[in-house]
């Protein structure tokens, strides 16, 4: 992903709409003198403020807006740039970090999620620093995997999905091109300027629009995939980079069955319908993807998950999650961290990667809470809080809840001489006290 080159200091860039903007311009290929030369459409310069804003969220890049005049990056639009648009990396020469745009496509169609809007992103990411993934080169000289070359972890790709044609073109819907930077594009570009940790640095709840694809981050809605409501414009395609803070995804407005996964790099699916078609026959394996961690930093994981009504899969990650199932008949794993596990309505299991009797658990009757702790070495699902579930999945079987209770050790409440009144979850019983020869 790395081209070898970025920018050091304070970056700056603008929307020439004149060639003077450009007093002299060596080493390109005539772009600014080529008759036809024009400032890009007021879209183009929307996506580019937009893409400067992920960047801006992701890195401790400094990048400054110096309106029409000359900058390290300058975006127009020019019949040279032929046939979309291209970008040259970032230098101390004429073109250096300089956008073209050419003029033999309607760039004016820009929405987010379009091709139109998606080559902005990028354009700009090769104006910064990034290669194409398929291609060799940069500082290590290799592509990226052919398991992660596509567009579901990286814009810079020229595969719509993994094993994908680079020189056929891109088969993607019209709204089913990635909303972000990828995951690969969010490593590759903190690697250059350092991750921002302010980035949504408070407690932080991410909310999805079932019909319209809109994300809102406490309350406040984000920018909208294009198409209108309904259509292809209600895909979701994206990745979210949060620097900190306690974070949920709230998916409690959606009927669907959900799949989320907390774990970095990996994707949660939302609806079906709202998956991009990526063409011939394949989607995006899901909705919202999560960044990597950089350099192992804990504070960019999502804490928490609420699920919605339908039969939901919820996955934790390595600290300590709450994930409620919502309604539905939920399968929630908890994985590492000492998780809390809310069932919700509906017949809900709680999953655990090792076999019963790798595990202490207790039952408090008053709040009809369990404790889970895993006993193995290092303790890899942590001690759990378990409330609202009918099963627990263990890797040598299922134990339902009121069979986990009956297996549980009477805890003595008092003794009665030779009788004893001890408690089994909720129930009591007096026992007799074992003596005398009779």
């Amino acid at each position: 992903m790395l081209s070898g080159a970025k920018w050091s200091g304070t970056i700056t860039y603008s929307f020439p709409d004149a060639t003077s903007d450009y007093p002299t311009y060596s080493g390109g290929n005539g772009e600014p003198t080529t008759s036809g030369f024009t400032a890009v459409p007021t879209q183009i310069q929307a996506a580019i403020n937009y893409a400067i804003g992920l960047i801006l969220s992701y890195t401790n890049a400094d990048i400054q807006y110096a309106g029409t005049n000359g900058a390290d990056i300058m975006i127009a639009q020019s019949p040279a740039a032929s046939p979309t648009a291209y970008a040259y990396y970032p230098g101390n020469y004429a073109p250096g970090g300089d956008i073209w745009f050419g003029t033999q496509y309607n760039f004016s169609l820009a929405k987010l999620g379009n091709y139109y809007f998606t080559t902005a992103l990028h354009e700009l990411g090769h104006a910064v620093g990034l290669k194409h993934s398929q291609e060799t080169g940069g500082p290590a000289n290799v592509a990226v995997p052919s398991a992660h070359d596509d567009s579901e972890y990286t814009v810079m790709s020229y595969r719509s999905y993994v094993g994908g044609s680079t020189t056929s073109g891109y088969t993607n819907e019209a709204y089913g091109y990635s909303q972000t930077y990828m995951a690969n594009d969010i490593l590759a570009l903190q690697t250059m300027y350092g991750a921002d940790y302010t980035t949504q640095s408070t407690s932080t709840v991410y909310t999805w629009n079932p019909t319209t694809g809109q994300e809102f981050i406490n309350g406040v809605g984000q920018l909208a995939p294009g198409g209108g409501v309904g259509g292809s414009a209600n895909r979701i395609y994206g990745t979210v980079w949060d620097g900190g803070g306690v974070d949920t995804y709230d998916l409690s407005n959606y009927t669907t069955n959900l799949s989320i996964n907390l774990n970095p790099g990996a994707s949660s699916v939302f609806s079906s319908v709202q998956l991009a078609y990526l063409g011939d026959g394949h989607y995006a394996s899901g909705n919202v993807y999560n960044a990597y961690l950089y350099n192992g930093d804990a504070r960019s994981y999502i804490d928490n998950a609420t699920g919605g009504s339908g039969n939901d899969t919820i996955i934790g990650n390595a600290i300590a999650n709450t994930l409620n199932g919502g309604g539905g008949n939920d399968t929630i794993t908890g994985g590492a961290g000492n998780d809390t596990i809310i069932g919700g309505t509906g017949t809900d299991t709680a999953v655990y990667s090792g076999s019963r009797a790798s595990y202490l658990v207790s039952y408090n009757s008053t709040t009809q809470t369990f404790t889970v702790a895993d006993q193995r070495s290092g303790g890899p699902d942590g001690t759990d809080t378990v409330t609202g579930v009918e099963s627990f999945q263990f890797a040598d079987g299922t134990v339902t809840s009121a069979a986990l209770i009956s297996q549980l050790v009477p805890t003595v409440i008092e003794s009665f001489g030779a009788t004893s009144l001890v408690q089994v979850g909720s129930n009591y019983f007096f026992n007799p006290v074992g003596g005398g020869t009779g």
